[in-house]
C-alpha cells in the first residue's frame, strides 16, 4: 500500500509540476474488493461489503471541494457516462448506455437512484444468476437463486446498525416490506437487461475445455 501510495503521489506532484492540475480530473477505484480472510474468506465474487464496495475518490479543483464526502449510490456502469458529465462531454455518450450519469448527486446534490444492483454467475442468457445484490441507502438484499426453493435464498442486512453484516432479517416479518420493495426492484433491473449478442459461456466450462 505505501509502495502504491508513494506512486499516487509522483502522479499528482507531476500533474502540479505541468500546471494540468486545473485541467485534469482524477479517479482513484478499483474494479472489486477481495474478502483477505473478512468472516474466514479468500474471494471477490461474494456481495459482502468487503468484496462488492469498492473506494472511488476524485480530484478536480474548481468543481469538488476537498475533504468532503458523497453518501451517492454509484455502480460500475455509471462510471464511463459520469466521467464524461463531470468534464462536459455528456453529449457525445451513446444513447444506449446502461449506466447513468451522476453528475447532478456529484457536483449539486441532486437525488441519486434509489438502488443500485450487482451480479454473479451469469448462466445462460435466459435463466437467472446464481447472486443478485439489490443495495439501497439503508438496506442491502442478496438473492442466492439456488436455495430459494429451499426457503432461505433470501438475505437482508441492514447496513445501518449493522455494518459488518452479521444478521440476516429476510425472514423476520418486521422487514417483509422492505424485502418486498427490494426483491421487485431487482427483478425490474434483470427484466430490462438486454441479451447479449454472443452465446455465455461460463468460465468452468471454458477452463475444461482449455485443459482437455
Amino acid at each position: 500500500l505505501s509502495w502504491l501510495d508513494s506512486h499516487v503521489k509522483r502522479l499528482l506532484e507531476t500533474l502540479d509540476e505541468l500546471k494540468l492540475v486545473d485541467q485534469t480530473l482524477v479517479i482513484y477505484t478499483t474494479d472489486h474488493g477481495d474478502m483477505a480472510a473478512e468472516k474466514g474468506l479468500w474471494l471477490k465474487t461474494l456481495m459482502f461489503d468487503a468484496s462488492a464496495r469498492v473506494p472511488l475518490l476524485m480530484r478536480m479543483p474548481g468543481a469538488l471541494k476537498p475533504g468532503t464526502t458523497n453518501g451517492v449510490l454509484i455502480n460500475h456502469v455509471d462510471l464511463f457516462p459520469t466521467l464524461a458529465g463531470l468534464v462536459g462531454t455528456e453529449k457525445d455518450l451513446p444513447a444506449n448506455l446502461t449506466g447513468k450519469d451522476l453528475t447532478g448527486s456529484i457536483l449539486r446534490g441532486e437525488p441519486g437512484p434509489e438502488y443500485t444492483f450487482s451480479v454473479y454467475g451469469i448462466r445462460s442468457a435466459d435463466a437467472a444468476p446464481e447472486r443478485v445484490m439489490a443495495r439501497s441507502q439503508r438496506w442491502k438484499l442478496i438473492r442466492y437463486d439456488r436455495y430459494l426453493n429451499e426457503g432461505r435464498g433470501l438475505v437482508l442486512y441492514d447496513m445501518e446498525k449493522d455494518p459488518d453484516e452479521m444478521a440476516n432479517l429476510a425472514r423476520d416479518p418486521h422487514y417483509k416490506d422492505i424485502v418486498a420493495a427490494h426483491s421487485a426492484a431487482m427483478d425490474r433491473f434483470l427484466a430490462s437487461l438486454k441479451k447479449p449478442y454472443y452465446p455465455v459461456v461460463r468460465m468452468e466450462k471454458e477452463r475444461k475445455q482449455r485443459v482437455k
